[in-house]
């Protein structure tokens, strides 16, 4: 984000994805929640949410909020499961999200994305 231009205190991140793995319902010993708490503890506002993760076991299990949808305005993205709902998203979803050029973290290397469009980072 500060690479960017981007103040993290300001920045609205959405992250996708909160189960141990793709397209279960299983949370537990999911490492996403750890990645959601970094970005907390640098005040960047988050949305979190996950197609299959329970609201009611993410807030039991990890104290945090798992929203319902997605709004727009993102100043990054950060797709961190591989669900196959994910996976049908196309560049034109992530811009329709986003505040300004996108910044796509692409944990899971779904995408392959033009960079000259975007910034997009992957594993």
């Amino acid at each position: 984000l500060l690479q960017h231009g981007k103040n993290p205190s300001k920045s609205k991140v959405l992250v996708m994805g909160a189960t141990f793995k793709e397209n279960v319902a299983d949370v537990r010993n999911s490492k996403v929640a750890d990645l959601v708490r970094q970005l907390m503890n640098y005040s960047i506002n988050v949305n979190w949410i996950d197609p299959f993760a329970s609201p009611n076991e993410i807030a039991h299990e990890y104290k945090l909020t798992l929203s319902d949808t997605h709004s727009n305005g993102y100043d990054a993205i950060i797709v961190a499961v591989a669900h196959n709902d994910y996976k049908k998203l196309n560049l034109d979803f992530f811009e329709s999200i986003s505040h300004g050029k996108p910044i796509i973290f692409d944990l899971k290397g779904m995408y392959n994305f033009d960079k000259s469009k975007i910034v997009y980072w992957t594993l």
